[in-house]
């Protein structure tokens, strides 16, 4: 997409959604842009053999995958015909499925709404109606579909083309499934898509659970979805955060430059836009003796950011380093250097209404987590609770930190504006959908019952025994029997089957089509990791 074909798409987005109009947001959609340009050329320029490697690893995972098939569909299904009495199975609701590129044509003449609106505020949807929920591929998505209908709820589910197959659309909790153009794509195509699926199911509610790259296209979404229900008359209510607030989070340094001006704990970091910039910093002299930092993408990038490049180091190192075709530093893909900070790492997930949190767990957390148990850190809720108050939000939000071993001090390091995963640890809570219904009405903080069971995946703690089976056996023995899987229910089998003998199959057929060199297959945001991928 070059920079006229970007404008008259922002211009016609801008026409449904005021706020992508603005500088951050049309900022965020143009960096958008430029990483997945580049993804494309550094793709297209991979060497034969390792498109070959890859596709030679997903026709083996493939292999494996369907030797465990009828073992796995028998022993399933009687765990939960043996365990279904213990839970309490989701309403039934009419299903539909269907394929949405764009909402009725009278949609599109919307262009005349505010770009301030706090849309958790919009209307009230306390009594159970219709609730849109995106991302249907990812468990944290079955976890909001599951809560809901067992609340009474209808759920429609709505996930992007390429995922047409996800498990959760098979689940009992949901009612109706959409797919949808790709948001960084194709963003008013998206926003049509959701409005007409919003109109044409009776939506009442809406609860984003974004991937990373989607969290503005929803936020953007939310707020025509919020003209179009005044509009309309309807009652609504948004778990997005506006979209000029999801970008600003969205960006490391403007989120650390934020949380420090509201007197908040960041570490120190510097936002690099060049090599030259970065390669001037390089020294003790300007970052200062005795610290370290780590260099990021500030786009979410599942490949680096396991590469933790630290400086200052030599000069000859970060030269190789920026010399690989793989790292692009520019003005509209900038990078950021962070103070590095050893000690513990912690994620959290947050709902927040009017500057008050409603819901909050937290976990222990690492590069890349597959385990969920509540930790209930006193310094992160406060840490939290000081945020939201001094900003009056309302939405998701899900931050990292990490604490310090040197000092014990907590530091944020960044802010995801969206679902977390560790949202999951709500899995037996019968309160999170009150919290997202009606959250006036919650007085006191929702947190994972006391008792709350961790969770795993199945076949990701499999995976880890086969590696290492004599030294990661006492540990495979006390998460499967102290925990609970993150997709299997005894009253809602069948999401688990599909995740692991259809989505995951599709995913790797497809990247045995591309070629694409891929890291792993991520069993809880539910996709294969591919390189520059999705």
């Amino acid at each position: 997409m070059g920079a006229s074909d970007a404008f008259g798409t922002n211009s016609a987005l801008a026409r449904i959604c005021p706020s992508a109009a603005l500088p951050a947001v049309q900022a965020a959609i143009s960096a958008d842009a430029a990483n997945k340009r580049v993804g494309k050329q550094l793709l297209q320029q991979l060497p034969w053999l390792e498109k070959l490697q890859a596709r030679v690893r997903s026709y083996a995972l493939l292999l494996v995958i369907y030797t465990t098939f009828w073992p796995t569909l028998a022993a399933t299904l009687l765990l939960s015909w043996w365990l279904q009495p213990t839970t309490l199975p989701a309403p039934k609701h009419n299903r539909s499925s269907s394929s949405s590129t764009a909402g009725p044509t009278r949609i599109a003449a919307i262009s005349n709404g505010t770009s301030q609106h706090n849309t958790a505020q919009l209307g009230s949807s306390s009594k159970p109606g219709t609730v849109m929920v995106t991302g249907g591929k990812m468990t944290k998505a079955l976890h909001v579909c599951r809560h809901l209908a067992a609340a009474g709820w209808r759920v429609v589910l709505v996930e992007t083309h390429k995922y047409w197959h996800v498990g959760s659309r098979f689940s009992s909790s949901v009612a109706a499934f959409h797919t949808v153009p790709v948001p960084e794509d194709h963003p008013e195509a998206y926003v049509q898509a959701l409005l007409g699926i919003a109109e044409a199911e009776g939506v009442t509610m809406f609860i984003p659970v974004s991937s990373p790259i989607a969290s503005l296209y929803d936020a953007l979404a939310s707020e025509a979805l919020a003209v179009q229900a005044q509009a309309q008359g309807w009652q609504f209510r948004s778990w997005s955060l506006p979209a000029a607030t999801t970008a600003l989070l969205d960006h490391k340094g403007s989120f650390s430059d934020h949380a420090a001006a509201l007197g908040l704990l960041v570490p120190q970091h510097h936002v690099v836009t060049s090599p030259q910039q970065l390669q001037q910093l390089n020294s003790e002299k300007v970052l200062g003796a005795g610290r370290r930092f780590v260099l990021k993408s500030i786009a979410y990038d599942s490949v680096h950011r396991a590469d933790l490049m630290l400086l200052p180091c030599s000069a000859a190192k970060l030269a190789a380093y920026l010399a690989r075709p793989d790292i692009s530093i520019t003005q509209q893909c900038p990078w950021i250097l962070q103070e590095y900070i050893q000690g513990r790492e912690y994620s959290c997930y947050s709902l927040a209404h009017l500057g008050r949190l409603v819901a909050h767990a937290d976990t222990a957390a690492a590069l890349s987590n597959l385990n969920y148990k509540y930790e209930g850190h006193p310094a992160i809720r406060q840490w939290v609770e000081a945020f939201v108050q001094r900003t009056n939000a309302s939405g998701q939000l899900c931050f990292d930190f990490i604490e310090s071993a040197k000092d014990g001090r907590l530091y944020c390091i960044e802010c995801n504006p969206r679902t977390s995963s560790v949202i999951t640890e709500f899995h037996d809570s019968s309160q999170l959908a009150a919290a997202f219904a009606s959250p006036s009405d919650v007085h006191q903080t929702i947190i994972p019952l006391p008792h709350s069971r961790p969770i795993y995946w199945w076949w990701n703690e499999v995976a880890r025994l086969a590696a290492s089976p004599w030294s990661y056996a006492p540990t495979f023995l006390s998460v499967i029997g102290g925990g609970v899987d993150g997709v299997f229910t005894p009253a809602d089998p069948w999401p688990f089957i599909t995740l692991h003998y259809l989505q995951v199959p599709l995913l790797l057929v497809g990247n045995m089509l591309r070629g694409n060199p891929w890291k792993k297959v991520d069993l809880c945001i539910g996709k294969v990791a591919e390189l520059y991928g999705d």
